[in-house]
């Protein structure tokens, strides 16, 4: 089936489809090529009805949210892009209901506006609640699975409903990276807390990352994850060269932007591509950066890491169209 059939029969399905639309102006990045169709999902329904188009097509697709932690292929994606614009949300006593195309920022600030707590750190995370939990995003020693009790998705041909220990959550890792479940919304339960304190909280994890991290600049957040060790000897090659920090130790985790900087990877460069030297497991498109100089500049840094650390880096970041 040509683009033309293909375009027909996704609007007349969908409503407004858009076609050849340039990824790189809905990621944080800013880089990415074309989209062969793009659909702008305003509600779960609309996301559900987008996957069973897609499937009754044999077209590939992908579900957008706000466009951080991702690298989109300067190929762009052959298929359907659908963004998620579902963004209800609703509070009843101490949980809140949150569909997955809600911006982290407004979640956390609107349960800390009805008076409860535990998610303020979530107010620092760019991108949506959906991808939030698909990555078990988190920082300052949290993660979204703490709060997370139930999880509605769409698989197969039908909605369920998942409970926390369903998810099989892990470090910056979920189930949903392993299988085919679309993330509708979500029930997270939380405590009751004092307005002005969470206002507080939120503000002092801004600055906290303002100072340490580029925020002003266009990158997709942390590229890969922590390193987790369980035993002596998996440290060993990073002793010989370092030396690592207690509090590493004691949590058993060292920050991939402290190995990245033991390898003098601050500033390092392909093209517009640049390493923070404000945080070395931050890449920023300095300009017209590319997915090419991205791969590029990413293995290179992964090689230094290996070859004087003994260290395999393992991407947090999702690679697209790829």
């Amino acid at each position: 089936m040509d683009s033309v059939q293909t375009l027909s029969q996704l609007t007349d399905s969908l409503g407004p489809v858009l076609e050849n639309e340039p990824l790189k102006n809905h990621t944080t990045l800013g880089i990415g090529g074309g989209a062969r169709f793009f659909y702008e999902a305003a509600h779960s329904d609309d996301l559900i009805k987008a996957v069973q188009t897609a499937e009754e097509l044999n077209l590939k697709y992908f579900v957008l949210g706000g466009g951080s932690n991702v690298l989109v292929s300067d190929k762009g994606f052959d298929g359907l892009v659908i963004h998620a614009q579902n963004k209800n949300l609703r509070l009843q006593g101490e949980k809140i209901y949150v569909e997955a195309g809600v911006p982290n920022a407004e979640a956390a600030r609107e349960t800390v506006n009805a008076g409860l707590t535990g998610i303020e750190w979530l107010a620092t995370i760019p991108g949506t609640v959906g991808g939030a939990i698909y990555g078990n995003a988190g920082c300052f020693g949290k993660s979204i699975k703490n709060a997370v009790s139930k999880v509605d998705v769409y698989r197969t041909g039908a909605k369920k409903r998942l409970l926390k220990k369903d998810c099989q959550f892990s470090y910056r890792d979920s189930m949903f990276k392993r299988n085919n479940d679309i993330i509708l919304s979500a029930e997270l339960a939380l405590e009751p807390g004092e307005k002005q304190a969470g206002l507080k909280k939120i503000a002092e994890f801004m600055a906290q990352k303002k100072e340490t991290q580029p925020l002003d600049k266009r990158s997709a957040g942390s590229i890969f994850k922590n390193y987790a060790f369980h035993q002596p000897q998996d440290i060993e090659s990073i002793k010989a060269k370092c030396d690592i920090p207690p509090e590493f130790l004691a949590a058993k985790k060292i920050p991939a932007g402290w190995l990245l900087e033991q390898v003098g990877a601050k500033g390092m460069k392909v093209g517009d591509i640049e390493i923070s030297d404000k945080h070395a497991n931050y890449f920023i498109n300095t300009g017209k950066g590319t997915a090419t100089q991205f791969i590029e500049l990413l293995d290179s840094v992964k090689a230094k890491v290996k070859d004087q650390l003994g260290v395999e880096l393992h991407e947090e970041i999702q690679l697209i169209g790829f």
